[in-house]
């Protein structure tokens, strides 16, 4: 709680002088530090989302969509300004949403993503943009098909998560992608080899005790979590 406390003061500050993109940082980190102790502390996605709203996360998440927001109009106005612009996808903003069975919420932070991407403000390689188009393919009710990719390393192991998008998608029985995923997920936990930077999804030196991509993506797709 400590570093919520700092940040929260840090947020002030930034806004007091009227700094939008150190602003819009530190809302994200915000956010990414909350949802660090959910995945660390909670036991499931809904005691999760309990605490997430205590943290005050939904305002943290509608601020920082806003932020994001302006910084993008204000891109698209001549000559444009030197204004930041976050990733929401990879940068978990629509797992958020999700988790706070916010739709509306997730559909903007994912297209926000694609405009940035569109006018080369961020940069994703295939793995994240097939994800992140399952995301949006299970928000608009339609097919998503995974592509053929060549993955290693942390990638590899949040593969299975392509499946279950694919196969919720679709209409599928999705039982087979379902253990594919939890499978992947208590094997990262316990696996030295990988690293996950963001402390999030989990690896042998900073295991999580729930998935939450898992139950973003079955929130995605209307399914109980």
């Amino acid at each position: 709680e400590r570093i919520l406390s700092d940040t929260q003061g840090a947020l002030g500050e930034l806004r007091g002088r009227g700094d939008s993109n150190g602003e819009l940082r530190v809302l994200h980190s915000l956010l990414i530090t909350t949802l660090q102790y959910a995945v660390w502390h909670c036991n499931d996605a809904v005691s999760a989302e309990a605490f997430l709203r205590d943290r005050g996360a939904p305002d943290l998440l509608r601020l920082a969509l806003d932020l994001n927001r302006r910084n993008l109009e204000r891109l698209k106005r001549p000559p444009s300004a030197p204004v930041a612009v976050l990733d929401l996808v990879m940068g978990d903003e629509a797992h958020v949403a999700l988790l706070l069975d916010d739709e509306p919420a997730a559909r903007q932070a994912i297209e926000m993503s694609e405009a940035a991407g569109e006018m080369g403000r961020i940069g994703r390689d295939k793995f994240w943009t097939a994800y992140a188009d399952g995301l949006k393919a299970l928000l608009e009710r339609r097919p998503f098909q995974p592509p053929a990719l060549k993955l290693s390393g942390l990638q590899l192991s949040l593969e299975p998560y392509l499946r279950l998008m694919a196969a919720l998608s679709s209409g599928q029985d999705s039982s087979d992608a379902l253990r594919w995923v939890d499978e992947a997920f208590k094997k990262r936990q316990t696996d030295r080899r990988l690293t996950d930077w963001m402390m999030l999804s989990g690896d042998g030196e900073h295991p999580v005790r729930w998935d939450y991509r898992r139950a973003a993506i079955l929130r995605a797709a209307g399914a109980q979590t």
